[in-house]
């Protein structure tokens, strides 16, 4: 009975949350509002959320690695063991250090990038490095353009 009353549950929220969009498309219809343009506001607020997202995640990331750092690896057995979790330590701080080095130039260059109506952009045609069977010469290689028409390296 309660399986029931769950599966009935998640079929009544879907259909609410079906009928929620619906209403949202239909008030963007009223207004002539594009749901799909995406604005410079838009923009501009995922921004700032990609840069609060980076410091939350710093932040949870320090917290654990220092709450959590004593009990990582527990005591050695051998003396071996005191080797090894000597070398494991070293790894960590190393990966750790590229962690915060990388992390967020990734998110800042992110940040720097999101788009704006005023600032023009150009962006390179796709180009995909390929092999070309051609049946007379053998193997070709080269790149195929935007319209996949291949050219000869």
């Amino acid at each position: 009975m309660s399986t029931l009353l769950t599966i009935l549950a998640l079929v009544l929220a879907a259909v609410a949350i079906g009928q929620i969009v619906r209403i949202f498309e239909l008030s963007n219809a009223i207004k002539g509002v594009d749901e799909n343009e995406i604005t410079d506001k838009d923009n501009d607020r995922q921004g700032w959320l990609m840069l609060l997202f980076m410091l939350a995640m710093l932040i949870g990331f320090t917290w654990m690695t220092i709450d959590y750092w004593d009990v990582m690896l527990p005591k050695s057995a051998s003396a071996h063991g005191v080797d090894v979790d000597r070398l494991m330590s070293i790894s960590m701080i190393v990966i750790i250090a590229v962690f915060f080095v990388t992390q967020p130039l990734l998110f800042y260059f992110a940040f720097i990038q999101r788009k704006q109506k005023e600032t023009g952009r150009f962006h390179l045609p796709q180009r995909q490095v390929g092999v070309d069977l051609d049946l007379h010469s053998g193997y070709r290689f080269g790149w195929f353009d935007s319209v996949r028409t291949f050219h000869l390296a």
